[in-house]
């Protein structure tokens, strides 16, 4: 008989599988924590937590409206339970901004806020849920003048430079969650800047704001110093945010010896493989995913999106198949 603990070590475990059947994982996640929240009047704060969290995401994966809205009020009674009539842990004050924040609830999203800037003032993810509100209220123009000076507090605070680099970067991402994306660049350049190890965020703001030739210049400067998997799997997500572009010989080229030096690493890999969807190109998407396979042979994701691409080329279903049913032998009964 399982306890509490296994089963929110269960629910937690099925809510983050990576699987082919995201819905009934969470509604698996779901059901075990309903027993730890909804069966007790004693319910602890991280059950309730965690309750609210599959709610909420099994209400972005639901078709019909009804059942989209029936599960966004089942996460908000949750919310409301952790924070209502008590002084909430700021960590799920947070939570519950960003809840309301994705369902653009600026009038609830406000309250909380509020709450949370007197309990957290400087905690950068406050900020940063600040930000965000005021973008929703169309209120752009008082980002900037919010943020650095918040900026300018929190490095008067700071006594090495690689606080000062983290700090660098987490407001170019509060900047970013945003859609500041010119101030974004900015404050990711002065980390690139200060250190050109940090480069990729550069690199994927070039590239979100359309400036292909420079993301990729700066990913084969990046490799001409670091000859480590860094650039190619950023230079592969660069190249994979527009496909349309052409990218230079030397990138090409870039790709092609890291992964013939590096082919036991799967995090390439699968960038790599990811660009090839992009780019059209199956054959070399199938050789990297079944060089993937050789480091993961019982990762059923890994089997099942091997097999969908064997399926779909002539003369190899029979050996999609065998992926197939490996795949079912490793994910076992639900």
């Amino acid at each position: 008989v399982s306890g509490p603990r296994d089963d929110r070590v269960l629910g937690v475990l099925h809510a983050m599988r990576k699987s082919d059947d995201r819905v009934a994982d969470l509604e698996s996640s779901q059901k075990l924590l309903e027993g730890l929240v909804l069966r007790t009047t004693n319910a602890s704060p991280i059950d309730r937590l965690l309750l609210a969290l599959v709610y909420a995401e099994l209400s972005k994966v639901q078709v019909n409206a009804a059942d989209r809205d029936k599960y966004v009020d089942s996460a908000r009674r949750q919310f409301n339970e952790l924070v209502v009539g008590r002084r909430p842990a700021a960590s799920h004050l947070a939570v519950y901004v960003r809840f309301l924040l994705e369902q653009k609830d600026t009038e609830r999203s406000r309250e909380w806020l509020e709450k949370l800037e007197e309990i957290s003032p400087d905690a950068i993810v406050t900020l940063s849920l600040r930000a965000r509100w005021l973008h929703l209220k169309g209120q752009d123009a008082d980002i900037e003048p919010l943020v650095e000076a918040a900026a300018e507090r929190l490095e008067e605070q700071l006594t090495t430079d690689e606080e000062k680099l983290n700090l660098m970067a987490a407001i170019g991402q509060v900047y970013a969650q945003a859609d500041q994306t010119e101030s974004a660049q900015r404050w990711f350049k002065k980390l690139a800047d200060g250190s050109s190890d940090r480069f990729a965020p550069l690199a994927l703001s070039l590239a979100r704001r359309e400036q292909m030739s420079e993301a990729v210049q700066l990913c084969l400067d990046a490799a001409a110093k670091d000859d480590s998997v860094r650039p190619g799997i950023v230079l592969a997500n660069v190249l994979i945010s527009d496909g349309s572009f052409t990218p230079p010989p030397a990138a090409n080229e870039l790709l092609r010896s890291v992964v013939a030096a590096n082919g036991d690493n799967v995090p390439l890999l699968m960038s790599v493989a990811n660009l090839c969807v992009v780019q059209y190109n199956p054959t070399e998407e199938i050789r990297l995913y079944e060089q993937v396979e050789r480091q993961r042979p019982d990762d059923p994701i890994v089997l099942n999106n091997l097999a969908t691409l064997l399926a779909e080329r002539n003369g190899r279903t029979a050996q999609a198949l065998k992926y197939i049913e490996r795949a079912i032998a490793v994910a076992g009964p639900r």
